[in-house]
Formats: structure tokens, sequence, C-alpha cells
């Protein structure tokens, strides 16, 4: 009968953690080949607690590069698109870690991790939850043009923009910080992260939402402004909606999970797109389903209730739509 995992030491419990590590804490090899610890790399533990999310997710990939913390070596730090995800950018990826390391140090050749090298030393930022040093977003941007297709360097640059209300200090970075780093870039990829970074926009408070926007620049539909207040005839606040054209009181709004899970919310977002349609704005409403499955007709319902036809995408836009 395996050892009770009560004896897994309290600090190890929590986090993933090196075999090294545990044996200095008095865990025996019987004791590291539990049925219930899992390897996610070499010379790595960690509890099985919950089951990994889908592979190609912001929240396995960013699970995978904790579990790679333990093996990181001096001078070694995240980058690339896991980079992206550790400073909180949605974007849909492999979870294979991206790490880089000093020159003349090996590149990681550890499996299931993907190993860089850099030439210049550089000044790491920090990973809150774990402290784990990782490279700045608009190096990781840079970086990432070469692992992303287009779509997920726009997601990336619309989040790492976006004004946060809880942040005093506003965005994770400028737009021209993002412009100035890609315009001194010369790597593999750094034409299509300048382009996508001039197709970003604060504003857009989620993945989807940036991504029913792309739908509408593919289809040549006059980009909307985000964030937009609304308000009645008599000047009363209705809300804040997504992206809206109050000549024409139009709104065009996503419907992300929240509705889903949280009644409050629903709750909340019924009785405000109810005060703008009472206020003679007409609604648009859409839902994953619509910008991933059906995006020609959803573009067709924002272009006729706009009045602008469709125009088959172009560049760098061409495959935005193969890219589900």
């Amino acid at each position: 009968m395996p050892w009770p995992l009560s004896e897994v030491p309290v600090p190890l419990s929590r986090r993933p953690f090196s075999v090294a590590e545990a044996r200095c804490l008095g865990l025996s090899e019987d004791a590291l080949r539990h049925p219930r610890l899992r390897t996610p790399f070499r010379g790595v533990r960690s509890l099985v607690t919950v089951d990994p999310p889908a592979r190609f997710s912001a929240e396995r990939a960013r699970a995978a590069a904790l579990q790679y913390v333990p093996r990181l070596r001096p001078t070694e730090v995240f980058s690339h698109a896991t980079a992206l995800v550790l400073h909180g950018c949605p974007i849909a990826l492999s979870p294979e870690p991206h790490v880089s390391i000093l020159r003349p140090g090996s590149r990681a050749t550890a499996r299931g991790a993907i190993g860089h090298t850099h030439a210049a030393p550089l000044m790491p930022w920090r990973h809150g939850e774990s402290g784990a040093p990782l490279v700045s977003p608009m190096l990781a941007l840079t970086q990432a043009a070469a692992v992303l297709p287009f779509r997920e360097l726009v997601v990336a640059a619309d989040h790492l923009i976006r004004p946060r209300r809880e942040r005093a200090g506003g965005p994770i970075v400028t737009l021209e910080g993002l412009r100035d780093a890609a315009r001194g870039a010369c790597t593999r990829g750094s034409r299509r992260a300048r382009a996508a970074i001039e197709l970003a926009r604060p504003g857009a408070e989620s993945r989807m939402e940036t991504l029913l926007r792309l739908l509408m620049v593919a289809f040549g539909i006059p980009e909307l402004p985000l964030q937009v207040d609304v308000h009645d005839a008599l000047g009363r606040w209705i809300g804040r909606c997504d992206m809206a054209e109050l000549e024409r009181r139009i709104i065009v709004e996503y419907d992300g999970e929240q509705h889903r899970t949280s009644d409050e919310q629903y709750t909340r977002d019924a009785n405000r797109i109810a005060a703008a349609q009472d206020a003679g704005f007409r609604v648009l409403r859409f839902r994953w389903s619509d910008v991933t499955r059906t995006p020609r007709a959803t573009a067709q319902r924002i272009a006729a209730a706009l009045g602008v036809p469709l125009v088959p995408p172009g560049d760098p836009l061409r495959g935005f739509l193969a890219e589900r």
C-alpha cells in the first residue's frame, strides 16, 4: 500500500518541487514514486489535484510553466509565448514551456520544454505567483511572433495595453512601448509582431472581444470605439458597452462565460441592454459560437447594421478565419 499523501511536507504539497529538494526534506525514493505524484518534467514532482485543462489553452500552458520552475537554471528565464501567458495574456498555445538562457549556457533539452538562448544579459521581470523570472512583455511579444498565429499576437498585445481599473499604474505596457520594442527587433517574425501591434487597440477586455473586433477588421468593417459609455436622451448613464457607434445608435456586445456562470452578472447585463434598447439603441449580441463557427454571418449582421459592405479578408488577416 502506498504511503499516505499526508506525509508530503506542507511546502511541497502546494507547488511543484524538485527531487533534490524532496530528498533534502526526507522523502524516500519509494515516496517519490507514489502514484498520486506526477512527473511533469524530469527531476520534478507535483501532486495531482485536478484534471488538466484543454491542451491549447493559457491555463494549461501556465500550469506547465509553473511545474517547470524547479528546473530553471541560473540566467534561465521563461520567454516567448510562455512569458506572455505568465504576463496574463489569454492566448491559445501549446503547453510546452519556452525557456531561454544567456549564452554561452546551453539551451534546455528537457522533454516537454522548448529551449532558446539569448546573447545579451537582461533584467528579468518576476511572475507574481511563483516569483519565476521571465522576459519583459515587450520582448516576449516580439519573440512569440515566431511561434504564435497572427491573431494570438493581437490578443496578447490587446491584453498588455488594456487599461486596468485594478492597477493604479494603468496598463502593463503602453502601445508606444510595444511599438518601440518591435521597431528595433530583427528576430524571426519581427515584421509580424509590428503588424500585430499596429492592429492592437486599448479597451478590449477579453480574448473574445479582441477576436470579435478582428473579425470585423478582417471583413473590412470600420472599427467602432471600444468601452463606450452610453446615455439615454436625458443624459442618464446606462452603462459601458464593448463597442458602440453613438451617432447611429448601434451597440455591439460579446456575451461572455460570466452570463452562464453568474446570475448576478447576467441580470446586470440584461438590465443594461434593456435600458439601451429603450433609449433607441440597436444592440447586436454575439456568443462564442458566433465568432468562431459562423464568422461570415456574424460579420454580415454587423455590416448590415452599419450599412457597409463586406470585403474579402486580406493580409495580414487572410488566415484569420482559418485559425480557429
